[in-house]
């Protein structure tokens, strides 16, 4: 499951999962945020404390956060802080970052905001071509964007299977190349 731009409308978000199944499903299966879970890169108490209450409330369900323009990871953010959440939640850092999924293999990508805007490449990642390799991404394709995550061209030549975008709100589904994207 990937959600994003949920800028603080933590309810709604829940009322989302809930519709498509997240908390009945008996599958194995993750949860992947795509920047922008809080509105803010230093969000309330309340909202920090609600927010880390649900995700470890999840686990043994595996939670991947990307942190966005919005909620960009500085010294003051919950994101920042070691050991706030439970350890079924991964921050993904400040660079080029992967994960690899115990139970399937699978390799998750991302790389945080630590600013307002980023424009990272993924071009020096090893990637391992045997295996499910997802992409996170909290931005847009437009060329010249202060939010231009990756161009479409390189994007293109990196060996993924999927690619899960935030920031773009239109919920659009398109392919580049073989890779599966969606925003």
């Amino acid at each position: 499951y990937v959600v994003a731009d949920v800028h603080g409308y933590y309810e709604e978000l829940i009322t989302a999962l809930t519709e498509k199944g997240f908390f009945e499903d008996k599958e194995p299966h993750k949860l992947i945020v795509c920047g922008d879970l809080f509105d803010t890169p230093t969000p309330s108490k309340a909202d920090c404390d609600f927010v880390r209450n649900v995700l470890s409330s999840l686990s043994p369900i595996e939670v991947f956060i990307v942190c966005g323009n919005h909620d960009y990871m500085c010294s003051q953010s919950p994101f920042a802080r070691q050991d706030y959440f439970s350890d079924n939640v991964h921050i993904f850092p400040c660079f080029e970052h992967s994960f690899t999924l115990k139970d399937t293999g699978a390799v998750i990508w991302g790389k945080s905001y630590s600013t307002s805007s980023i424009t990272p490449s993924f071009s020096d990642c090893s990637f391992d071509e045997s295996k499910i390799n997802i992409m996170c991404f909290h931005g847009d394709l437009t060329f010249g964007s202060d939010y231009n995550i990756i161009k479409k061209e390189v994007l293109s030549s990196i060996p993924c299977n999927y690619a899960a975008f935030g920031h773009i709100h239109n919920g659009e589904v398109f392919d580049i190349n073989k890779i599966k994207c969606a925003y």
